[in-house]
């Protein structure tokens, strides 16, 4: 089978995707599949060799800002890669590693209109939450990633914001979606665009049993679910095995 494999970039470290993204490449070469990875990364980074026999192609650019909502989960990046390697020589699955946090959250529609097949490598909190975290402003466990107003508030708090950006920021909520900062018709639109394309997937491998409640709450099927109990490094080998149990 040929697989495209995609990875996240990290805007300034190296985001958990990338030494995943590695040990599932070589492992799904093992397993004698043809292998291409997408590997997004900063502008002026020098990246690690890929393994042997893995043809890899770097997507240099730059994450988004934190106070862009939509730039976050935006990649033009990858989308423009992804779509030439598919249109050039077709895949069978593409598989993306980090799905949700800041990057593309395009890759699957692309994938499924260009007859591929979907999985993912996702953690809930960044699929679901825009801090990464589901931890709010006052450092509080958060279940309230619908509720767009309260996502508003919680990102408009100083902290990843600094606090003259933050009074600025929430004075220009009167914009509406036309602010350039956080507000409740860009928390909705991320919204529908991570969740709305996760459920084109059929295949979703997430770490814990809390991530697998947290997408099922977001509507993501059961039966795509599948619960990993690992997502460090080492975890190639199982990532291999789980997409094709």
């Amino acid at each position: 089978m040929e697989a495209i494999l995609v990875t996240q970039r990290g805007s300034g470290t190296e985001h958990w995707s990338r030494q995943l993204g590695a040990g599932l490449a070589l492992a799904l070469r093992d397993a004698g599949h043809r292998v291409r990875w997408l590997r997004a990364t900063d502008r002026g980074e020098r990246p690690a060799a890929p393994p042997e026999g893995v043809e890899c192609i770097d997507v240099g650019g730059a994450g988004g800002a934190f106070r862009r909502v939509h730039a976050r989960v935006t990649d033009v990046a990858l989308d423009t890669a992804l779509t030439r390697a598919l249109r050039g020589r077709p895949a069978g699955t593409v598989v993306h590693v980090g799905y949700g946090s800041a990057g593309s959250v395009n890759t699957l529609w692309i994938a499924t209109r260009m007859g591929a097949r979907c999985a993912v490598v996702a953690r809930a909190a960044e699929v679901l939450c825009h801090r990464a975290t589901l931890v709010d402003e006052q450092q509080r466990a958060c279940s309230a990633w619908e509720d767009v107003a309260r996502c508003t508030a919680c990102c408009l708090a100083p902290g990843p914001l600094g606090r003259i950006e933050a009074v600025v920021a929430r004075r220009a909520l009167c914009l509406g979606g036309l602010s350039p900062w956080p507000n409740p018709d860009a928390f909705r639109n991320r919204l529908e665009l991570t969740v709305g394309n996760l459920q084109l997937a059929e295949r979703v491998l997430v770490p814990a049993a809390a991530d697998a409640v947290a997408l099922g709450a977001a509507g993501i099927p059961d039966r795509v679910v599948r619960v990993l109990g690992v997502l460090g490094p080492g975890a190639g080998l199982a990532v291999c095995n789980a997409l094709f149990a």
